[in-house]
């Protein structure tokens, strides 16, 4: 596959998938050529590239084998050896950042539940703390709470 620079350039790559799916990685054939990493989780669309210039705006057309990544902070262009493995790329690419995006999603919320769990384990501790204390001491807490006041001063 060819990865396309923004100025124009083109590099020969190869382009795979993490074994667990999570990132997008390219590297150049040659010594020293340009690589990087995408995670898919940050991924927010998988397209076609697009004719450049002022035809564009009239009807824009895709240019052939051409497609790229778009995530939050950074896109990537490549260009296909054929349209089938353009395609076959892309769909792969979009359903597996689906995947990543919802796994996080779910990540967050399972550690949200798990703080709210954790916080109504501590407020029932906390009452039940309370009720001890209240069955213990009846109606003589202020006489306790008094008593510690004229102790510290």
């Amino acid at each position: 596959m060819v990865l396309l620079t923004r100025g124009g350039g083109r590099t020969s790559v190869r382009v795979q998938l993490s074994p667990d799916g999570a990132m997008l990685t390219w590297q150049a054939h040659a010594a020293g050529g340009e690589s990087g990493v995408m995670a898919l989780a940050m991924v927010r669309e998988v397209k076609p590239v697009m004719q450049g210039g002022l035809a564009s705006w009239l009807s824009a057309a895709p240019v052939p084998l051409q497609w790229q990544v778009v995530a939050d902070d950074e896109t990537a262009k490549f260009e296909a050896d054929s349209e089938t493995q353009k395609e076959t790329w892309m769909s792969t690419v979009e359903e597996l950042s689906k995947r990543q995006a919802e796994a996080k999603t779910d990540r967050k919320m399972g550690y949200a539940a798990q703080r709210r769990m954790g916080l109504e384990e501590r407020r029932r501790e906390a009452e039940r703390r309370k009720a001890d204390v209240m069955k213990n001491c009846g109606c003589a807490g202020m006489k306790h709470t008094a008593a510690a006041m004229i102790a510290r001063a």
